[in-house]
């Protein structure tokens, strides 16, 4: 078992360095993005701003709280994401739900669950903080948010990751807490 998570592990570094040479955001590919939706995480924040191309301009039509990593630790620019998977395994033998690829090691992903395909393991204190930087660097976010960019950002989609006082032209929406 620890052999075949090692193997694992291996074969998804390297499956992450060749997606991150192949799908490096440059300035050409910035300028000619033609595609429909545009993520932007306001990492000071913690809020996620998704931006539809409709007649030719970006119009803001979603407002999603997210949690960014402690320090500063979620990486600043422009990216494309680069892969999806359902289930994703993640630091600590922790597990995301509706994993979205952004660059390197960081994703998209829901708040983390401790047994993987148990949808109550799902860590109701970290669920309480999205708002605030809570995460390793990975961005993450409820559910239903997390499946939204799954099933609605084809690969490829824009993202930019920046810091503001500004939450964005929809706000920040109210946290909800469970208990």
């Amino acid at each position: 078992m620890i052999r075949e998570k090692k193997g694992i592990g291996i074969l998804l570094a390297v499956l992450f360095t060749m997606a991150a040479l192949c799908f490096t955001a440059s300035d050409a590919h910035a300028s000619t993005y033609t595609g429909k939706y545009w993520l932007k995480v306001n990492e000071q924040q913690n809020v996620i701003t998704a931006y539809k191309k409709i007649d030719g301009k970006w119009k803001p039509i979603r407002a999603m709280l997210c949690s960014t990593g402690l320090g500063g630790t979620t990486p600043k620019g422009t990216f494309y994401t680069q892969g999806r998977w359902n289930w994703g395994e993640l630091m600590n033998d922790v597990y995301g739900q509706y994993c979205t690829h952004i660059t390197d090691d960081i994703l998209f992903h829901s708040v983390y669950y401790t047994e993987r395909f148990d949808k109550a393991s799902q860590v109701t204190s970290q669920f309480n903080m999205l708002g605030q930087s809570a995460s390793h660097g990975c961005v993450r976010l409820s559910v239903v948010d997390a499946k939204w960019i799954y099933y609605t950002c084809k690969i490829g989609t824009k993202v930019t990751i920046y810091r503001s006082d500004n939450p964005g032209p929809l706000g920040k929406p109210a946290p909800i807490k469970v208990y």
